[in-house]
């Protein structure tokens, strides 16, 4: 990563200056908001000199436009959007600018430019497989054989966000520990969570690991967690473990920074 200083500076030559809006999906859950600004507030933290603010797409506060106007009044005339999503879908590529453009109807002059999903950047990949460390060493050791990891998304219609996450399953084999690796939605693809959870319970591996493959706290989280003790009660032979998702992690904000840094080099070309 630049030193912050090179950072700082190369967001205001030409005597333009530039801020971060950092866009989350949102939710009523308290806790995935703390978590959000959590990574707002680290991001700021190694952006030394450069403006940060949160703002969520819909059902929690602060909203994109709120974040844009403390942007607008720290005198910003370059816009860098970076949305904290996994996957690209409906999101990242309609709502997101959609919203952004709505909120910049008063600052015609304002150049904007939004940076990527997460997607199977290597950091993510990093990332996940420390959670998936995490839930197992402290276990009794088994057999890899004896062990099937389960990654759970969120899902999406959109095939582009489902094949991704298949891709990203496939690549997470690599430093499993585990015999398999199969990939389940909540909902919007196949195959079901459910589905794959009433498959495994009659499958003779001795402990299922589940890993929500999602960013913050929220419903969904709960109703995995809820799957996973009722299979710990129902199906006694098989243990069933649940990974942490990937929360307010270090890589996480080492993304953001990075993601702001390349958008800053490109609009400087």
């Amino acid at each position: 990563m630049p030193p912050r200083t090179s950072i700082s500076a190369a967001a205001s030559t030409q005597g333009r200056r530039c801020g971060l809006l950092l866009v989350g999906h949102g939710t009523r859950d308290a806790g995935g908001v703390a978590e959000f600004l959590q990574v707002a507030d680290q991001v700021q933290g190694q952006l030394a000199g450069i403006p940060v603010r949160p703002g969520f797409l819909e059902l929690a506060a602060p909203g994109i436009d709120d974040g844009l106007q403390e942007l607008v009044a720290c005198g910003i005339d370059q816009l860098i959007v970076a949305p904290l999503l996994l996957f690209a879908a409906g999101h990242a590529n309609v709502d997101i600018p959609a919203a952004v453009d709505a909120a910049l109807q008063t600052q015609p002059a304002l150049s904007r430019v939004q940076t990527s999903h997460f997607g199977l950047h290597p950091r993510i990949l990093e990332l996940s497989a420390r959670k998936s460390r995490q839930a197992i060493e402290p276990l009794p050791p088994i057999p890899a054989e004896e062990t099937l990891l389960l990654m759970v998304g969120r899902g999406s219609r959109d095939a582009g966000a489902t094949a991704e996450m298949c891709a990203l399953a496939r690549l997470r084999r690599r430093d499993a520990h585990a015999a398999r690796v199969d990939t389940a939605f909540f909902a919007m693809a196949e195959p079901k969570l459910m589905d794959s959870v009433a498959a495994l319970a009659t499958q003779p591996y001795r402990r299922i690991v589940v890993q929500p493959h999602l960013l913050f706290r929220g419903r969904i989280l709960d109703r995995i967690a809820e799957l996973v003790h009722d299979m710990n009660r129902q199906v006694s032979p098989q243990e069933w473990v649940l990974c942490e998702h990937l929360g307010a992690a270090t890589e996480i904000v080492d993304i953001l920074v990075e993601k702001f840094t390349q958008a800053l080099t490109a609009q400087a070309t």
